[in-house]
């Protein structure tokens, strides 16, 4: 019965999903469903009865007047779209998952750098170096780290554009595809739940240590600079959790949008959103260094970042549904 499921999902594949057309899927299975059993208990083995079946039921052609569906099927109008393939999936998924890790590092390096300038500092007044080579080397590493992760965002845009068509271009999947997807998806819920929950949880730990530091009120220069360096390091961990959780499940969700199940991957981003959020993160990251270098108060500069975070969410409710995109995200 598996096979006839299979073999149902694939003769409906290019057609759109109208309410008609997918109440002659259904109609169509149940008399497939139907057929099957009565073969199998007049005697048919397994195999009989699919053969039987699909021989009797498999030209949807043939079968469109009587299920009211023939202008959907009619030659003319049949527009079978590029497959994607189970092996191009695997490779696709793979590639996403790597990716979110090599981006979470790199995102973990920007917002971890300028703690590279505090622990300099700190570690020249700890050794009585002198303060301008201290300076020095702590600028050198936050550029460094800068540097690396340019480097790793360069080489990771670069390896998976290969996958951009997935994203432009009409694609289908068959039915076998489309269930590896969504078990893959499945199965990741639970991993996919632990890790935006530990990111959640160290971004708003993050000001535990400052907080605690504060309440001591002790003075102490390197108290205060460990505080501030403390906070960065753990957004910056809690941060790498969340995108590789992310990464990961959008992958997911754009492949299942291919077979049109959900509204397109693209769908309620508008053009002049998708512009402000191509410099709006990179602007934000500016910011936050001119003004943590400029006042060196970097156990109070982090709340740039959550402030951030709520102007990104205004601008996507505030830009709304781009009317020039259709539901499969193209033009």
């Amino acid at each position: 019965m598996e096979t006839i499921r299979n073999y149902l999902e694939n003769m409906f594949l290019n057609l759109p999903r109208t309410s008609a057309v997918m109440k002659a899927k259904m109609e169509l299975g149940q008399m497939m469903e139907d057929k099957y059993n009565e073969l199998i208990a007049s005697g048919k083995s397994d195999n009989e009865a699919v053969g039987i079946v699909i021989s009797e039921f498999g030209n949807l052609q043939e079968l469109a007047e009587d299920l009211g569906i023939y202008e959907y099927v009619k030659p003319k109008q049949i527009k079978p779209e590029k497959m994607l393939t189970m092996e191009q999936v695997k490779q696709y998924i793979s590639d996403r998952i790597s990716a979110s890790v090599k981006i979470a590092i790199a995102v973990f390096l920007c917002i971890a750098s300028p703690t590279l300038v505090i622990f300099a500092n700190m570690a020249g007044s700890a050794a009585n170096m002198n303060e301008d080579v201290a300076m020095a080397i702590g600028i050198f590493l936050f550029f460094l780290f800068l540097i690396i992760a340019i480097g790793i965002f360069i080489f990771t845009g670069i390896s998976n554009k290969r996958w951009d068509y997935i994203k432009y271009e009409p694609l289908q999947m068959d039915f076998s595809t489309e269930s590896f997807i969504r078990q893959q998806m499945e199965n990741y819920r639970a991993l996919y739940a632990i890790l935006i929950a530990v990111g959640v949880i160290l971004c708003v730990a993050s000001v535990v240590p400052a907080a605690v530091i504060g309440t001591l009120d002790s003075g102490n220069e390197f108290m205060d600079n460990l505080s501030g360096a403390l906070v960065l390091f753990i957004v910056a961990i809690g941060v790498m959790f969340l995108i590789i959780a992310g990464v990961r499940q959008r992958a997911y969700e754009l492949l299942l949008h291919l077979n049109g199940h959900q509204r397109s991957y693209y769908r309620g981003k508008t053009r002049m959103e998708r512009k402000i959020k191509s410099v709006y993160w990179p602007t934000i990251v500016c910011i936050y260094l001119m003004i943590s270098f400029l006042s060196f108060h970097w156990e109070f500069t982090w709340i740039i970042w959550p402030i951030a975070a709520v102007l990104s969410r205004i601008i996507s409710i505030t830009c709304g549904d781009d009317e020039d995109f259709d539901d499969r995200g193209g033009r």
